[in-house]
């Protein structure tokens, strides 16, 4: 399948959903940074910005290039990946040894050879061949780490309102959404990034008409889609954002 007839079938599923993509002179170039500049959102200390899954900062370093104000929270439950995350020098960041699921506990994340690719969900059968033969996506190791809710976390910490959420969990992002329910369904959250990976990778992931569905059920729209990742000419990830407008 070519990469023109790809973006058609993207394109039509997502207007057959009710929205409307907006035309862009790079379909596929558009990056999350672009699309977040365009985003009304204040470049004030009191500004919160959330980094799920955040790796070694690089989201957060990012950010930082274009909101030099914001709070920046950024969460990695890997600790090797969390040790490199907090040595990043930004103002007003804070890092976190800690993932986000459906529930409060402890629980395996499956650590691949390549750490960007851990995750709650195991690797598919298919995953390394989906992906070019990546040799970063091979199992390595399964290792207990601490799991929180963003509904505990939020309240725990007392936070009204989160402007801005990042979430890149490697395919377990529904479970993130099921443990911000509460917030959800009071748009505590603004704006919505997730990574959306649509090449068969983890098991159990979810297909791209679960995301709009669940959170047009919860009265958030979609905005945009970027950084569209192609391995050959299959499509095999992309961006969505979501406001609560």
């Amino acid at each position: 399948m070519n990469k023109g007839r790809l973006k058609g079938i993207v394109k039509r599923v997502i207007e057959h959903m009710g929205y409307t993509v907006r035309k862009s002179n790079s379909w596929s170039g558009t990056s999350s940074s672009q699309v977040l500049k365009e985003l009304e959102i204040p470049n004030s200390p009191d500004t919160i910005f959330f980094d799920v899954g955040a790796h070694w900062g690089e989201t957060a370093s990012q950010w930082r290039q274009i909101f030099d104000k914001v709070a920046i929270y950024s969460f990695e439950p890997y600790r090797p990946s969390y040790l490199a995350l907090k040595e990043i020098r930004l103002s007003n960041f804070y890092a976190f040894n800690v993932g986000f699921s459906d529930k409060d506990y402890s629980d395996m994340l499956f650590v691949n050879r390549g750490s960007p690719t851990n995750s709650l969900l195991e690797l598919s059968a298919s995953a390394k061949t989906v992906w070019g033969g990546n040799v970063g996506l091979e199992a390595s190791q399964e290792v207990i780490c601490e799991f929180r809710t963003l509904d505990s976390f939020v309240a725990e910490r007392g936070i009204d309102e989160i402007s801005f959420l990042k979430l890149d969990t490697q395919g377990a992002e529904f479970k993130v959404l099921k443990g911000s329910e509460s917030i959800l369904r009071r748009k505590m959250i603004k704006f919505i990034q997730l990574e959306i990976i649509l090449g068969v990778t983890y098991e159990g992931q979810k297909s791209i008409g679960f995301y709009f569905s669940y959170l047009e059920g919860l009265g958030y729209r979609f905005l945009h889609l970027s950084d569209c990742v192609y391995v050959g000419s299959s499509l095999v990830q992309l961006e969505l954002f979501f406001s609560s407008d």
